[in-house]
């Protein structure tokens, strides 16, 4: 019909002027083709293979995609979005229209494109992977810290609540200046050790006492 010949004199103009090298004005006549309307997949990929040529990654990628809407087995449209994909290096993406493209029509140049697009990938879910892991290491190692600073300073809190020694039980009280650690009546008492000059303290206490030595000391 009308419409159909219009469309076939415009792509015919887009191939004239592309064999003449001049990309833009065959974009423009397969543009204006697509734009009567009922465009086929081929009609689509050609547009592509030109946006392609003028390096447009991201409209190969839409018009390609409206292709396989219209013909979900157009090679051709598979084959043209996943070398722009490669393009934006969407290497996962790339890599699965390529082995789409290989089961509807195979080619030697697109199973090496297919090859290198899955080694891309794998290149990068390697050093994604090593990034968690180091991610993850150094969040547990700053936990750590946290908790040991957090440990320190409650020692640090007790020693100066105590008169400079922490460790005596709940309800024991000191033979000695300042030194919790005999129990009452003079049963023995346990004591943690967090300085020097608590082990000096313990080792002078009249009360005999069991001596615990803490993380910090």
């Amino acid at each position: 019909d009308d419409q159909q010949d219009k469309q076939n004199g415009l792509k015919q103009q887009a191939a004239d002027a592309a064999e003449d090298g001049n990309l833009d004005l065959a974009l423009e006549k397969l543009t204006e083709a697509v734009s009567i309307g009922c465009a086929s997949a081929m009609l689509y990929a050609k547009r592509a293979d030109m946006l392609s040529k003028l390096g447009r990654p991201r409209a190969v990628i839409n018009d390609c995609t409206a292709a396989l809407q219209v013909n979900p087995d157009s090679a051709k449209a598979f084959k043209l979005r996943a070398r722009a994909n490669a393009k934006l290096e969407k290497w996962e993406e790339a890599h699965a229209d390529f082995q789409t493209a290989l089961k509807i029509d195979f080619d030697e140049q697109t199973e090496e494109d297919s090859q290198e697009a899955a080694a891309k990938a794998k290149e990068i879910r390697s050093g994604e992977a090593a990034k968690r892991a180091l991610d993850e290491k150094a969040k547990y190692e700053a936990d750590m810290k946290a908790k040991k600073e957090a440990y320190e300073a409650a020692v640090k809190a007790r020693t100066e609540a105590t008169g400079g020694y922490a460790g005596a039980e709940e309800g024991d009280s000191g033979a000695s200046g300042g030194y919790a650690g005999a129990g009452g009546g003079g049963g023995a008492g346990k004591v943690v050790l967090n300085s020097q000059d608590d082990y000096e303290k313990a080792i002078k206490a009249v009360n005999p006492c069991v001596i615990l030595f803490s993380a910090v000391w």
